[in-house]
């Protein structure tokens, strides 16, 4: 026998076919240490990239980040007034209508005291019309005595 045919043997009983079982696992796996090199080289090489690119910006993107920050911060205060004036607006409105509903109950009570007034002032001219009326009628009484009288004493 020669030199190949034996490596070919050798290989021919290692191969496995699909039809047998798989050779039993060692004892644990011993991957467990790989992955964790792996992943703590993969952060490390993610954080030297991401220094590598801050490095690499030129002064128009540092610039542009600055003025970015500034237009948020522009932004913020823009929005900060806009509140500002929303509340100052909402609450001057309520005081207009507070000041509306002052007026109108003011206008109320002026329209019940002219109310009242006119009854009172058209209660006294009643009353003088009826005074006058009485002493008319007791004027025309005594005209009318002394017309009777006048006309017994002729009579």
């Amino acid at each position: 026998m020669s030199a190949f045919t034996s490596i070919r043997r050798a290989a021919i009983n290692n191969k496995r076919f699909y039809t047998t079982a798989p050779p039993a696992p060692k004892n644990g796996s011993g991957n467990g240490p790989l992955f964790l090199f792996l992943a703590a080289a993969g952060g490390a090489g993610f954080y030297l990239y991401q220094r590598k690119l801050e490095a690499q910006k030129g002064p128009i993107e540092k610039k542009g980040e600055i003025l970015d920050q500034k237009v948020r911060e522009a932004k913020a205060q823009v929005n900060e007034k806009i509140d500002d004036t929303k509340s100052r607006f909402e609450q001057s409105k309520i005081e207009a209508r507070q000041a509306a509903e002052n007026k109108a109950e003011d206008a109320k009570e002026k329209f019940q005291d002219l109310k009242k007034e006119g009854a009172n002032q058209f209660e006294a001219t009643k009353q003088a019309a009826i005074e006058k009326g009485e002493d008319a009628q007791k004027a025309i009484g005594e005209k009318v005595a002394d017309a009777g009288k006048n006309i017994k004493e002729r009579a």
